[in-house]
């Protein structure tokens, strides 16, 4: 028969660890102690993230040994920053301490800055930042290509920390365990904790595995294609672009996810992105690598007609890319409860380029387009179409 003092010790072992199991299960984040504790590994966390932005590291020009210089712009500074700076200030959204999406100001010489290129290579994007506009194809390629490059180091990055992350988890989980058993026997000896069906453990698995996957394509054609392109202009890479006559309050520069259907397959392009104000007009970009051209000469197509192109760059702000930049008034001119439906949405895991937004967020530039197409109303084919569409974008400014 078992020894009494065995069962009593068994069944006092249970008891201790059902209650630390319990109460992992009820807050997985007590394995990182008390809300002192927790909130300092936060900081610490926050901290890790923002702060390699500001180290030197190797040129991304392919080939290249030299360091690159701690402050390259993704976006030109002189030409789209500047024309929506007040006070030399535009506000971006950003991560506050309490892990919350908040719009923030940062001066222009700060903004849409990392450790790109070196000194040599940095003058690539002098020939068209030094005129203020974007008038060739390679011109193009070029912010195309340090657009890539800015996501392959943030990628990077996000892989790193996420990695980082995961690890830690796993030990301060496995630590959890280990101390409440020790408390009861301090003799006891944990080797491992394996726990099945942590949902923290597995979005966290999943995200690094899809950022993993993002990064070599990103790596792979994307940067292959422009590379050869601007290096020995060979074949052009799939770009399209389109100006409007007129400038939003908004600078953008970051990669889109633009899902489709080709046959029975669902494919998933990522997609270069840029909005950028020049004097007098807005030039947007769009681009995938080739084997994506079709869909992306569609969807720049559709950018053509109505209010297509204006809907498009909205949804590049919120299901795209989070690196963009607002003018202050701009900004304070939307309405409270929209400016939260943005902010809230920029933290969905909705990431198609190809959904549009049931609400306004570049208000003067709708009135203006519906001003322009009222003054042209009796040129339109289906004048009961156009205004159907006037009417839908109208309420858009209402929401």
């Amino acid at each position: 028969m078992p020894d009494e003092k065995d069962i009593d010790y068994n069944r006092r072992l249970e008891e201790a660890f059902t209650e630390t199991d319990d109460a992992f299960w009820n807050d997985r984040s007590i394995v990182f102690g008390t809300d002192s504790e927790r909130t300092a590994k936060l900081f610490a966390y926050l901290k890790r993230v923002w702060n390699p932005w500001e180290r030197s590291g190797p040129c991304m020009y392919r080939g290249c040994t030299d360091q690159s210089i701690r402050r390259s712009h993704a976006i030109p500074r002189a030409g789209s920053l500047e024309r929506i700076a007040e006070a030399q200030h535009v506000l971006t959204p950003r991560l506050n301490k309490s892990a919350q999406v908040k719009m923030e100001p940062i001066g222009v010489n700060n903004a849409s800055t990392f450790p790109g290129f070196c000194e040599k290579h940095e003058q690539l994007f002098f020939e068209f930042e030094s005129t203020g506009s974007l008038s060739s194809v390679r011109h193009l390629a070029l912010q195309a290509f340090r657009t890539l490059c800015r996501e392959i180091a943030r990628k990077r990055h996000a892989v790193d920390q996420l990695e980082k992350g995961l690890k830690e988890y796993r030990e301060a989980r496995t630590r959890h365990y280990s101390v409440a058993i020790k408390k009861f026997d301090e003799k006891a000896k944990i080797s491992a904790v394996t726990i099945k069906g942590d949902g923290l453990e597995k979005l966290t698995v999943s995200r690094l595995k899809g950022q993993k996957a993002d990064l070599a394509e990103l790596e792979g054609d994307l940067y292959d294609e422009l590379f050869v392109y601007i290096d020995s202009q060979k074949q052009d890479p799939a770009l399209q672009a389109l100006s409007f006559p007129f400038e939003v309050p908004v600078s953008l520069s970051g990669f889109g996810v633009l899902t489709y259907q080709s046959g029975s397959k669902t494919h998933r392009a990522l997609c270069p992105l840029g909005i950028l104000p020049l004097a007098g007009e807005t030039v947007v970009f769009i681009g995938a690598a080739h084997k994506h051209a079709a869909v992306v000469e569609a969807y720049h197509s559709a950018m053509e007609h109505g209010f297509n192109g204006l809907n498009a760059m909205e949804s590049w702000m919120i299901n795209g890319s989070d690196h963009w930049f607002i003018r202050p008034s701009a900004w304070a001119g939307i309405p409270p409860h929209r400016q939260e439906k943005l902010l809230r949405l920029l933290q969905s895991e909705e990431d198609n380029i190809g959904t549009m937004l049931d609400f306004s967020i570049l208000d003067d530039a709708r009135r203006a387009l519906i001003g322009m197409i009222n003054d042209n109303l009796e040129e339109a084919a289906d004048r009961a179409g156009v205004l159907e569409m006037v009417k839908r974008e109208s309420a858009k400014l209402t929401i």
